[in-house]
């Protein structure tokens, strides 16, 4: 779950800056590091790291800032895509929870980052 929640994070922070991490861009605003926070979520307590942009401007949308308790909502559409639910479907209902847009772009990036470990966790069952 954890390692998820920092891929979604992860994603997010790239769709808000416009380039990937590692990547060298000529703008006012890059990464800036993480700010380490404890969630508490159906499965028990765990540990996130938030990433910071240099300007602060950056809010995710997945984990809010301040939030410390992981509703089960958020915890459902993370299984939903581990599960095999089309991005669109995922779209359409972070649009319908969180009551804002969310392009397609940032869905897409946020499946492509948890493929690798929904793979893996996949042999492990199997």
């Amino acid at each position: 779950m954890a390692e998820a929640l920092q891929e979604v994070l992860e994603a997010e922070m790239e769709e808000f800056l416009g380039y990937a991490k590692y990547e060298r861009e000529e703008k006012n605003n890059y990464r800036n590091g993480y700010s380490s926070k404890t969630l508490k979520t159906s499965l028990g307590e765990i540990e996130i790291k938030t990433p910071r942009d240099r300007n602060s401007d950056f809010e995710p949308q997945i984990v809010k800032k301040r939030q410390t308790v992981l509703g089960e909502l958020e915890d459902k559409i993370i299984s939903l895509y581990a599960k095999g639910m089309s991005t669109r479907d995922i779209q359409e209902l972070f649009e319908e929870i969180y009551g804002k847009e969310v392009s397609s772009s940032l869905i897409s990036r946020i499946t492509e980052r948890l493929e690798p470990g929904i793979k893996e966790s996949d042999k492990i069952v199997h």
